[in-house]
């Protein structure tokens, strides 16, 4: 398979440090993460205009191990991929629990994905160790931005019309978050996130040198348990474009994702 890499009165402060004593979620309590996703990519490709169709379903176990005070240890273990791809009138189909389709040996990648515990140590919003793994963006999705899945503001701060800004980089990506409270209840906390991302990758596929450069915009509803802080769900749809380079070809590419994310307690 070829891999396709695709209002208030406010008060306003910047947020470099998060607070993870704020945290309350149990450590070792054992959740379920889906998330889902549909990717539209539009491309061109030898002259020839594309447009690829991507849906799929992600299910991880997620465990809190540790919480210190600026950070925390979190371990995310994938344990089902669905897939269900759309490009140049074919389709196919993935589903880590059916063996037919799993057989094929380009997605042993997948296979050696599954049921492996990945380990995530934050501190003071950046990104300490994480276990190494091989590509597989769909499944690993989730690992770019861990901070998502808690809310580590003092809850002083979690009124109608509070915003704060945030960001996180690696080799590969720098994203600028902004936030808005926009309503907060005994059980609940409603967030609105505006996102400016910009990435650029360098991949091979066999043996063939791609080069990515992205940039782009998101807009993002998140929910959060307001007894513990955990993420309850998320709702985003992103919006990008940029230009896929290989040693023949220069083509502008054009990338839209929605994704709803839901987190099982």
């Amino acid at each position: 398979m070829k891999k396709y890499l695709f209002i208030l009165t406010l008060s306003v402060t910047v947020s470099g440090l998060i607070q993870a004593q704020y945290l309350k979620v149990p450590i070792g309590k054992k959740i379920k993460v889906i998330t889902q996703t549909e990717n539209t990519i539009d491309a061109t490709m030898m002259d020839q205009h594309q447009e690829i169709r991507n849906e799929s379903t992600v299910y991880h176990d997620f465990e809190l191990k540790a919480i210190t005070n600026t950070g925390y240890t979190l371990v995310i273990t994938p344990t089902r991929f669905k897939m269900q791809m759309n490009m140049m009138g074919m389709e196919q189909k993935i589903d880590t629990d059916s063996a037919s389709s799993m057989s094929a040996p380009e997605l042993a990648a997948f296979q050696e994905l599954l049921n492996q515990p990945i380990v995530i140590v934050m501190d003071s919003n950046k990104l300490v160790s994480k276990t190494q793994v091989k590509q597989a963006p769909a499944i690993t999705a989730n690992l770019e931005d861990p901070n998502r899945f808690f809310l580590l503001i003092a809850p002083s701060k979690l009124v109608q019309g509070y915003q704060w800004v945030d960001s996180m980089s690696n080799a590969d990506m720098r994203t600028v978050n902004h936030y808005t409270v926009m309503n907060v209840s005994p059980t609940q906390v409603e967030l609105n996130i505006t996102t400016d991302s910009k990435i650029s990758t360098i991949t091979k596929i066999q043996e063939m040198e791609i080069k990515q450069h992205l940039k782009g915009y998101a807009t993002a509803k998140r929910w959060y348990n307001s007894v513990n802080g955990l993420l309850l769900k998320e709702e985003s749809t992103t919006d990008m474009t940029g230009t896929t380079e290989t040693a023949e070809t220069n083509s502008p590419v054009s990338l839209k994702i929605k994704l709803k994310l839901v987190v099982e307690q």
